[in-house]
């Protein structure tokens, strides 16, 4: 009843001294129209001025005013009452409406009170204390050790200052409310409510204190996390934002030890577990990878073509069609393209629906006047720059394996080099019996990774002479010399280094390296020798990898390749 009378009075100040900026302008058309009907005057001239200046003001308003009701975030500077803001809030009107709602015996209601009083029997529950008592929380916190010094934990005890309120209030989106509005319906008793600020360090709190008791099993014996090799670490927790992964052998007594600590953590923290929820996806991505990958990820496809329905073929331009496809279209698989390779038809689905929407009029197929391939190349070469997806995809899995390959000390790496190389190293690793998904996409990546890196000359103790590609002209980063049989010396670079006047030594190159090779090595500055050796991307001016200079590699090797093949086959 409150937030009823309340939307009628708002209704009513909005009609009686907003008014809807659509209104104004027209009164003020009709005002100029009507000046410039009289004869004019030096004080006609003033007042249609005038009218002229709050007429463009009402423009501005009317603006303000769509982009407001549409929650477009990321336009910046836009065109004046589009019918893409209307449209938009046409749409998102429809999709926020709730007709009905089911309660929590499964009954539908679509009455205003009904659907009212569901909801706020709904937050009452589940925002309202359980009242643990204080020996259940001493018991819990005694897991946790004190990480801060005394000075520390006076710093954080600090009242707040106004330059940081100020500059947390600079913070928030300014089309956005920075806090109640006066409308609050439930009186919550934790606190922080849903959506604070401050309710993701609420959570980082929580799971670190169920990381602390996890911890202390573990310690114990009690429980001992999954080892995938005998050399992996164990893993019997991982966090990621507010989520906490726990993992343990699937045995009936280490599922006593979790549901006590679970049990406890529930109680003191005021969580419930929810026992019923099969976890099908983590982070929108499938939480297990079976053989029938593309029914798996064939919701991308849905997701692109509820998304091309719903914004409409007729409303964009062929310009707007180009940013719709760069910034929205192709954007949808980028997530998943991060984790996964993805199966060739589902690729070529969501390629497909690409082009038919982007050469397409309203509900007819069009005419592709050119091959996507050619669309797929950057304007300066005469394409348009639109994403080669399959190309993109190989590019995001070897972001990953950059990453395992430059840091062997991250977790991942760890856990992939026991599993799958223990004895080994990345490039001679092989796919194995029975692999994972995850492997298996790594490995499908390795040659790409290979084809960018680059052996930075650094004390040059490190780097093979012969395997390792450290030369930076003549096409091949590695030798063209071939190594000769039986020969042990030089193997390493810093071999047919003169340490004396750290330059390079000339007669061992004329003995052993033929002379195509030995400009290329002359080529290569030296340095002190303190720094050690490193691997770097060549395919980037820093030497730091990128999935966008990575992606321009794949793609263009692709076009050669796809060149040659054709010729090879008779024709061009």
């Amino acid at each position: 009843m409150r937030n009823r009378e309340c939307r009628l009075a708002l209704i009513k100040w909005s009609r009686t001294f907003l008014r809807q900026p659509q209104k104004v302008i027209d009164d003020l058309h009709k005002k100029i129209n009507l000046l410039k009907s009289v004869e004019q005057t030096e004080t006609i001239r003033e007042e249609i001025n005038t009218h002229r200046v709050e007429l463009e003001r009402a423009y501005e308003d009317n603006d303000l005013y769509w982009r407001q009701r549409s929650r477009v975030q990321w336009i910046k500077e836009g065109d004046r009452n589009t019918r893409f803001f209307h449209s938009t809030t046409t749409i998102r009107h429809r999709t926020n409406r709730v007709e009905r709602i089911k309660n929590a015996v499964e009954i539908w209601t679509g009455d205003n009170e009904g659907i009212e009083r569901i909801i706020s029997e709904y937050f009452e529950h589940i925002f309202k204390s359980t009242n643990p008592r204080e020996e259940e929380i001493d018991e819990v916190l005694e897991c946790i050790e004190a990480r801060l010094a005394g000075g520390a934990s006076q710093l954080l005890s600090q009242p707040y200052t106004s330059d940081e309120v100020t500059r947390a209030i600079s913070q928030m989106d300014p089309l956005k409310s920075p806090g109640p509005d006066g409308l609050a319906r439930f009186h919550l008793r934790r606190g922080l409510r849903q959506g604070d600020p401050l309710s993701p360090y609420l959570f980082i709190c929580c799971a670190e204190v169920l990381i602390a008791m996890v911890a202390r099993v573990s310690n114990s014996g009690e429980f001992l996390g999954v080892q995938v090799a005998p050399t992996a670490p164990v893993v019997s927790c991982l966090c990621f934002a507010d989520d906490t992964l726990v993992f343990e052998r699937a045995t009936e007594e280490y599922a006593r030890v979790l549901k006590n600590i679970l049990g406890k953590y529930a109680r003191a923290s005021g969580q419930e577990i929810n026992q019923e929820k099969l976890m099908e996806k983590y982070l929108g991505l499938p939480a297990a990878i079976g053989r029938t990958k593309k029914e798996i990820f064939a919701y991308l496809r849905d997701r692109l073509w509820s998304k091309i329905k719903g914004w409409g073929e007729k409303q964009l331009s062929r310009a707007g069609k180009e940013v719709m496809i760069k910034a929205v279209l192709q954007a949808i698989p980028s997530y998943v393209m991060g984790c996964f390779l993805l199966p060739e038809g589902i690729i070529n689905d969501v390629e497909a629906a690409i082009k038919r929407y982007w050469w397409g009029h309203g509900g007819n197929r069009g005419l592709a006047w050119v091959a996507w391939n050619d669309m797929c190349k950057s304007k300066g070469k005469g394409g348009m720059g639109f994403r080669d997806l399959k190309s993109f995809n190989l590019a995001m899995i070897t972001k990953q394996v950059w990453r395992i390959f430059t840091s062997p000390n991250m977790l991942l790496s760890r856990v992939i080099s026991a599993k799958y190389y223990p004895q080994g190293s990345l490039f001679n690793a092989t796919l194995g019996y029975c692999p994972s998904s995850t492997w298996r996409n790594i490995w499908k990546t390795i040659p790409y990774l290979r084809q960018g890196l680059q052996r930075l000359i650094g004390n040059s103790r490190d780097t093979s002479l012969w395997a390792d590609p450290w030369l930076k002209e003549g096409g091949s980063l590695c030798l063209f010399t071939k190594r000769p049989m039986g020969v042990v010396f030089p193997d390493r670079v810093s071999d047919i280094i003169d340490d004396s006047s750290n330059s390079w030594n000339m007669d061992l190159l004329n003995e052993f390296i033929w002379p195509v090779d030995i400009e290329r090595i002359s080529a290569v500055p030296l340095c002190n020798g303190l720094a050690d050796d490193k691997w770097v991307w060549h395919c980037s001016k820093n030497g730091r990898f990128s999935v966008k200079s990575c992606y321009h590699m794949i793609l263009a090797h692709r076009i050669e390749h796809e060149k040659s093949t054709t010729w090879q086959g008779g024709r061009w």
